[in-house]
Order: structure tokens, then sequence, then C-alpha cells
């Protein structure tokens, strides 16, 4: 599958006859594929599905860059320490 230039996507200028339907993509794809399930790509609908790590030793390496804004305070932007989870708990008093 080729890559299609961003100024004719979907664009019904593409049919190459007036008597033919214009060619229509996939608008969530970045490349010319026609529509199996809507919302999907191709790759989403056929890939294989990644294997559950059952190792409890196992270990995953993620970059600090991407972790870090994770611990950052949106409000100060420095590190947050000492966290406390506070959970609202609605119920109906109807």
């Amino acid at each position: 599958m080729s890559k299609r230039p961003p100024t004719q996507q979907n664009s019904p200028a593409l049919a190459a006859h007036a008597n033919e339907l214009p060619i229509m993509f996939n608008p969530v794809s970045k490349w010319q594929e026609h529509v199996e399930v809507p919302g999907l790509t191709l790759f989403d609908i056929h890939r294989e599905p990644r294997c559950e790590n059952v190792d409890p030793d196992a270990r995953v390496r993620i970059q600090l860059k991407v972790l870090g804004p994770e611990f950052h305070c949106p409000v100060c932007l420095s590190y947050v320490k000492n966290t406390r989870i506070v959970k609202n708990v609605y119920t109906d008093s109807a």
C-alpha cells in the first residue's frame, strides 16, 4: 500500500473517468485502504494479538521522559511527593 498525499485524501477528483465512482479511502488510516470495519484500519483488524507476560519477575523498561509527566503536579510543575488517593463515593438516596 502506498501513502497518499495529504491534499488528495478522499477527493472525488481522483476518479479517472466521469463514469466511475469516486475512490474513497479509510479516513482513519494514513494509507490507501478500503473500509472493512468503520473506525478500524486493516492493521487493527488483522494484527496478531500480543501475548500476556505471565512471568512475575519480568521487567519493563520505560524511558524517564515518558513516565516523568505522570509524576508532575499540574499546578506547580514539581514532582509529586507524599500523595494520598481520595475516592468520592456517590450514593442514591432516593
